[in-house]
């Protein structure tokens, strides 16, 4: 897919699956969520996992999502725009600190 406009295909997406994952069928959603409309335009990928080997842990339900009903429009990480003023002034150069940005949904589990 593409990561943004003008950028080109994506050559794919590496996911790390914890090690510790218990054997069974996944299914996982992946999703970009295009924040320069009100409310924001999310293109939903999902993928069929079969996981083997040893594992025994598996996510409580803090960590799993149910849709429709995990996001709202005002959820902090899609209540925004691209679009919104940064620090100096610029409409069109936005200034988030992106190591800080607030992804909707579960918490992500790691094993």
């Amino acid at each position: 897919g593409l990561l943004q406009p003008g950028a080109g295909p994506a050559p794919g997406y590496t996911v790390a699956i914890p090690k510790n994952l218990k054997p069974g069928k996944y299914l996982i959603r992946h999703e970009v969520i295009m924040l320069a409309s009100r409310p924001p335009q999310f293109y939903i990928e999902c993928a069929q996992l079969s996981i083997t080997g040893n594992g025994t842990a598996s996510p409580s339900g803090d960590y799993l999502a149910s849709f429709p009903g995990t996001y709202t429009d005002e959820d902090p990480g899609l209540a925004m725009s691209q679009w919104w003023m940064g620090p100096n002034g610029s409409p069109f150069q936005p200034e988030w600190n992106t190591t800080e940005y607030p992804f909707p949904g579960p918490e992500l589990w790691s094993g």
